[in-house]
């Protein structure tokens, strides 16, 4: 990563041009940049000064929010983490709503689904049927993924 956005955008459009289906993720330090870096083939564009900007104002904010996600998203004491898991062809789970499954059981908290086509489903219910192609989007510890892992 470099600190041009030009240079970033000359960088994306050569990757994309060597290879149309890379996921790029890329930097800009200004808003115009990152709309040229879309339309250059980056899959995400990041912002620090942005991203930035919306923890300290959710600090302020939401400060228990705040506290939970940054306690969520690193190391912590309660080995608590968010993680992403792709229903795999050959699942079980399949076809089944979630309280058929033994997800809840295993200590596993689904707080998403993003379907195939991109679209999420938040806080889905018990009654939410799991599809080819889910990504589940859980909350929990590390053993308790693995056993979703095995579950899955």
């Amino acid at each position: 990563m470099v600190d041009s956005d030009a240079r970033n955008v000359y960088i994306t459009l050569t990757a994309k041009w060597l290879n149309p289906n890379l996921y790029i993720i890329t930097k800009a330090n200004d808003e115009d940049a990152a709309s040229k870096m879309k339309w250059a083939g980056a899959s995400k564009v990041v912002s620090p000064k942005l991203m930035g900007g919306r923890t300290i104002a959710n600090s302020i904010l939401k400060p228990n929010v705040s506290e939970f996600l940054e306690l969520a998203l690193s190391y912590n004491e309660y080995d608590i983490d968010v993680g992403e898991f792709k229903l795999p062809e050959s699942s079980s789970l399949i076809n089944k709503k979630i309280y058929e499954t033994d997800i809840r059981k295993i200590g596993i908290i689904i707080i998403a689904i993003r379907n195939e086509d991109g679209t999420f489903i938040y806080n889905p219910g018990p009654n939410q049927i799991l599809e080819k192609g889910d990504t589940l989007i859980v909350l929990g510890r590390n053993e308790d993924f693995e056993r979703l892992h095995r579950l899955l």
